[in-house]
Order: C-alpha cells, then sequence, then structure tokens
C-alpha cells in the first residue's frame, strides 16, 4: 500500500479526476491519510514511534531530517536512514 500523508488540496483535487480511470487493484493500494487520530490508527501498527517523524504520526520520536539526496544517491540500497546515520 501507498500510504498519501497530509496530501495536499491540490493534489487530492487531481487524483478526484483521474480516479475512475485507475484500475480497482491500484485504487486499493492508494490510503490518504489526514490528521492525527487518522495517522495513529492507519500507521500506529505498521510503524514503530521510535522509527516515525513526528508529521507521519502523534509522537514520532524520530528527530532527525532526512537528507534526501545522500539516502537516494549515497546510500547502499542495503542500509536504512537510521543505520547511514549511527556508522
Amino acid at each position: 500500500k501507498v500510504f498519501m500523508i497530509d496530501a495536499p488540496f491540490l493534489f487530492r483535487a487531481f487524483y478526484n479526476l483521474v480516479y475512475p480511470f485507475i484500475d480497482n487493484d491500484t485504487k486499493q493500494k492508494i490510503v490518504f491519510v489526514t490528521g492525527d487520530k487518522e495517522k495513529e490508527e492507519k500507521l500506529g501498527n505498521m510503524i514503530s514511534k521510535d522509527q516515525s517523524m513526528l508529521f507521519m504520526q502523534p509522537g514520532g520520536e524520530m528527530d532527525t531530517d532526512l537528507d534526501m539526496k545522500a539516502y537516494l544517491y549515497e546510500t547502499p540500497f542495503d542500509f536504512t536512514c537510521e543505520e547511514e546515520r549511527n556508522e
């Protein structure tokens, strides 16, 4: 599944325009999550609080900003962001 966390209004409007053309199997894999209550319900049992940032769920303990350039281009695929940071 793909979780769209706090997606902007314009993205959701575009998604609603193309929604009728998306395959039913794909529709079931896309989940929009907005607000702390929904984040806790839908993501709480999948991601522990020590591995999530505050925007992902209330009480998220991972406070280090993610450097996307380093994560995408410099981190080997068999490492996670947390492992890279601890080296």
